[in-house]
């Protein structure tokens, strides 16, 4: 009996010591959407719910990890509860849990993961009515890799993005928008960099359609070089460096887009292992005027 005892109480503090090692989170999304717009992160949502068996296991084969909790620090890190919070889910797409969703500061999803099994099927009126054997609980493998791949500092984004509220129909603060997006690119790592990219183009279609109706020349020649570099950084880079430097070469280019042009050549020139063009537009680069932003991205 005297054995019982002591095995249960070792049980029970091992247990205690799980859920004290477990992940921080934050108790609302829009606790959660303040802090992201005031620090410049990303919010990583976990929809969970305390009845959910692989939710539980999540929480202690998963975030009770100090190598996931690293990676979470990142971020915001902000639990939902599905069953209660069927708005914020509804929002982001969530039909079933365990899912995760990274977004944005202003609630753009990245990337959803989620734990429904590859050959379950959903209803959108009943999401809930999933089997537990329709459902599976995320690896920390998955959960890890997703995070690794996303930047800590956004506030290139998110301050582009403030300013759009007031500013939205001008075609400069929305370039500035794009380039924020195709710099942060610049950071992430496979899935996150095409989702930045996708962002980026749907911002450079919005300038498209307000310099439609009017724009200045220095306007016009921000959006060409913009699109430019939006293919340069689709990791297929040598056709559109070659339009690039035509376009450099047949335009006399504004002093404010010079350095744009040579930090966006030198990641093309970088991808494509070429160490002296490389180095040779770094310099170009750090010779221009308001470059200091776009050398320290470089480091």
């Amino acid at each position: 009996m005297k054995y019982i005892i002591i095995s249960l109480l070792l049980l029970t503090c091992g247990m205690s010591n799980v859920n004290a090692q477990t992940a921080s989170w934050i108790g609302t999304y829009n606790e959660a959407e303040n802090i992201a717009q005031k620090e410049g992160q990303l919010i990583f949502l976990y929809f969970w719910s305390p009845s959910s068996e692989q939710c539980r296991r999540m929480d202690i084969e998963v975030f009770a990890k100090s190598e996931t909790q690293a990676l979470l620090n990142k971020f915001v890190p902000t639990r939902i509860n599905f069953t209660l919070e069927r708005d914020i889910a509804s929002r982001f797409g969530v039909m079933a849990i365990p899912t995760v969703v990274m977004v944005d500061a202003y609630g753009v999803v990245m990337e959803r993961l989620s734990g429904v099994k590859t050959n379950a099927t959903v209803n959108p009126n009943q999401p809930s009515q999933l089997l537990p054997d329709q459902l599976q609980a995320l690896t920390p493998g998955q959960i890890e890799k997703m995070l690794d791949k996303y930047p800590r500092d956004v506030k290139l984004i998110t301050n582009a993005i403030a300013k759009l509220e007031t500013k939205n129909k001008d075609a400069t603060v929305v370039g500035n928008v794009v380039e924020a997006y195709q710099l942060t690119s610049v950071q992430a790592q496979q899935y996150a960099k095409t989702n930045f990219l996708a962002e980026s183009k749907r911002y450079l279609n919005r300038m498209k359609k307000i310099l439609k109706k009017s724009g200045s020349k220095t306007q016009k020649q921000r959006f060409e070089l913009l699109g430019l570099t939006q293919e340069v950084y689709r990791e297929k880079p040598q056709k559109a460096v070659d339009k690039l430097l035509a376009y450099i070469q047949q335009t006399e280019l504004k002093d404010a887009h010079k350095a744009w042009a040579h930090f966006s050549l030198y990641n093309a020139y970088v991808t494509l292992k070429q160490k002296r063009k490389s180095n040779e537009h770094l310099e170009k680069l750090k010779s221009c005027e308001n470059s200091d932003m776009y050398v320290k991205v470089i480091g």
